[in-house]
């Protein structure tokens, strides 16, 4: 029984110094600025963010004016009217892909594609050029008159 009065006075005197203590002398007088450290660990503390302020923009500066309603309203034909017209259009078409003039072979396949090109024989495969003789070279021009009158590379 003495143990717990002990106990009980010196928690009660405990208790009597933390409420007598004038706690006015323990604040600061001078505010002390945080270190660029701690500012860098208060802007990173997800507690400390904010959300971005962000202005909606305006709609109607989107939309077309007046003006550009007028000219884009005009009036349309019916749906029926519509359908009809792209359906001649498709119909007409069709008939010009088919005419008989249009499907001529001839048209497919030109003079041009059917005679031989004039660099194709004048160009050298490479079994040709493995198993001919060189062809031989006109010998150097030794006066400037000779090298004019040389026949010109094609």
């Amino acid at each position: 029984m003495k143990a717990m009065a002990l106990r009980t006075l010196a928690a009660t005197v405990l208790f009597a110094m933390v409420i007598g203590l004038d706690v006015s002398h323990s604040v600061a007088d001078e505010l002390i600025k945080p270190s660029p450290a701690a500012r860098l660990a208060r802007g990173l503390n997800p507690t400390n963010w904010q959300m971005p302020k962000w202005k909606l923009p305006d709609v109607r500066s989107l939309l077309p004016n007046n003006d550009e309603k007028a000219r884009i309203k005009k009036k349309k034909d019916g749906f029926f009217d519509e359908v009809g017209k792209t359906a001649s259009n498709s119909w007409n078409k069709t008939k010009a892909a088919f005419q008989p003039e249009n499907l001529s072979p001839m048209r497919m396949f030109p003079a041009s594609a059917r005679t031989p090109s004039q660099t194709t024989e004048s160009k050298r495969g490479f079994w040709k050029s493995l198993l001919s003789p060189w062809p031989e070279e006109p010998e150097p021009s030794s006066d400037i008159n000779q090298w004019f009158n040389q026949p010109r590379p094609q």
